[in-house]
């Protein structure tokens, strides 16, 4: 195990952390604000919805990179011609 697969997975363990410590949180705020059960749903939904942002702030970025290699293609040195046979 390098230390580049070590870094790798300690900032993967933060992240799901940051995410269980806030759905922990907002459950727990639901239970003060006498929610009683509602805690569950607001806690799944706080979880879903940070993994949502998560996936589509990664395609984006993903769609970006494709685009720009679109147009550096559509820039880049036409081919000569070819001669009719």
């Amino acid at each position: 195990m390098g230390r580049n697969s070590f870094n790798l997975a300690m900032h993967a363990a933060l992240g799901r952390a940051v995410k269980t410590g806030t759905a922990m949180g907002v459950g727990a705020l639901v239970v003060l604000l006498d929610g009683g059960f509602l805690s569950l749903p607001a806690s799944f939904l706080t979880r879903l919805g940070m993994d949502r942002v998560s996936v589509l702030t990664k395609s984006v970025s993903h769609m970006d990179k494709r685009i720009k290699v679109l147009h550096s293609l559509r820039s880049g040195p036409l081919l000569p011609a070819r001669d009719s046979v």
